[in-house]
């Protein structure tokens, strides 16, 4: 954004940005401290000729089902109906009717690991711009196939993603098209409206942008069968891993990924392959300040025992008590080098060696997202049989180069693929995968 407006002569007004990690709702007190500031700043700097805001999509709070639906209304009190407000949107985006409302357009991230970041945020700026000046007259439509994803099925360089987003581009190519967004959504946020969105923004003809919306939305409806998760069960996973000739072979706890919500504890995996004798491995990473802090206490090269894990949610495993030699402990710090681009901070993080298996203990959630998480701590990930990493798709970004196989394991998890287990109270029904019978499906599904 800022690289794109001083190379257009572009003044740009700064507020406040801030990124929180994953978690449940945002609390009111934490929202409105971010919001308000955003909205005195724009207030103060008034008149201007646009709004650039930097958004994710996936957001609610205690209040509100739509965060961004609520901050761009509550940006349209202040600067009125006339002037652009636009930003760019997260790739698991819930798009909501007051999204719509109050936003101009939008430009979603079209990759999943996300490494377009950059590039999206750099075209809905210069669609900005070219707005104010007069250049074009983007007018945005989008469509909504009643679905939701689980985001292991999200990955776009993999059908059938893949085919969704081939299409976009294609479609991006037509003249009139100025961008076009396949926005997978976030499911587990339980908001009314469903997650996947296509939205598609045309110069001034906006009956060609909703033609296009529909032909991404029918072509998502015709692969809904082909979005169901396809998992392997954890015993299962060991012993393809196992099996294999080299490695490392990297196993996937998604259910436990802390890039969308949960606490990054869980201990079935690692008990399972505990269980299994493997050694050779490596977790990638748990979080448990607890026994963090005792291993610092211990010191590198001691032997310890102690419970590590499973001591925010239940169902993903008990404590874990095991016995090991602190191998290492640091600050926690590391410069990503990889695509991402993203972490950077566990907090005190040790590795833990349990029987062969270096566990590394974080203060803080982080994904391995980049290979320099491990050689910050003296570890060498290419040199692993198996590497267990809690994500779900980011990690593919470093990995995949490096990686003799990935299975992607089903474990239960407040990020895992089992959907029909959640509470749902707030979506509106039916939806795709969750109402099957409803929706006349489960017959062909059989077949």
């Amino acid at each position: 954004m800022i690289d794109v407006c001083e190379k257009e002569g572009v003044e740009l007004i700064p507020t406040v940005y801030g990124s929180p990690d994953s978690k449940g709702r945002v609390l009111n007190e934490s929202y409105y401290s971010m919001l308000n500031p955003i909205l005195e700043g724009i207030d103060n700097a008034m008149p201007v000729d646009g709004v650039l805001l930097l958004l994710h999509g996936g957001g609610a709070t205690e209040d509100e089902d739509d965060l961004e639906g609520h901050v761009l209304e509550q940006v349209r009190r202040v600067v009125g109906d006339k002037i652009p407000v636009v930003t760019p949107l997260d790739m698991h985006a819930n798009i909501g009717p007051k999204m719509m409302k109050y936003g101009s357009f939008f430009c979603g991230y079209d990759t999943y690991p996300h490494v377009d970041g950059y590039d999206r945020s750099a075209e809905v700026t210069q669609l900005l711009i070219d707005t104010i000046r007069g250049k074009i007259k983007p007018k945005i439509a989008y469509a909504q196939p009643n679905m939701i994803i689980t985001p292991v099925m999200q990955k776009t360089g993999y059908y059938p993603m893949k085919a969704l987003i081939e299409k976009m581009h294609q479609i991006e190519k037509e003249p009139g098209i100025l961008s076009a967004t396949v926005s997978a959504g976030y499911p587990y946020a339980d908001v009314p409206y469903p997650g996947v969105t296509m939205m598609v923004i045309a110069d001034g003809d906006i009956e060609l942008a909703q033609r296009k919306a529909n032909e991404l939305n029918d072509l998502c409806k015709d692969l809904k069968l082909d979005f169901l998760a396809r998992v392997v069960p954890m015993d299962r996973a060991l012993d393809m891993a196992l099996s294999e000739q080299g490695g490392p072979v990297v196993l996937t706890d998604q259910a436990d990924n802390p890039g969308g919500g949960p606490p990054q504890d869980g201990t079935i995996a690692l008990k399972a392959m505990l269980d299994r004798g493997v050694n050779n491995a490596c977790v990638a990473v748990m979080r448990d300040p607890e026994a963090v802090a005792k291993a610092i206490e211990a010191g590198v090269g001691k032997t310890i025992t102690m419970k590590i894990g499973g001591k925010t949610e239940p169902w993903v495993g008990d404590p874990l008590e095991v016995t090991g030699y602190v191998k290492a402990i640091t600050d926690g710090k590391y410069t990503p080098k990889g695509p991402m681009i993203y972490g950077g901070d566990m907090g005190r993080t040790a590795v833990l060696n349990v029987k062969g298996i270096d566990v590394i203990l974080t203060e803080l959630s982080q994904q391995a997202m980049d290979l320099e998480l491990y050689r910050s701590l003296g570890l060498n990930p290419e040199s692993y049989k198996i590497l267990l990493v809690k994500s779900c798709v980011h990690y593919r970004a470093a990995h995949e180069p490096i990686a003799k196989r990935i299975i992607e394991i089903d474990l239960p998890g407040w990020h895992g693929t089992r959907l029909a287990a959640f509470p749902w109270k707030k979506l509106n029904r039916p939806v795709f995968p969750l109402d099957i019978e409803t929706l006349g499906i489960s017959e062909l599904m059989t077949k």
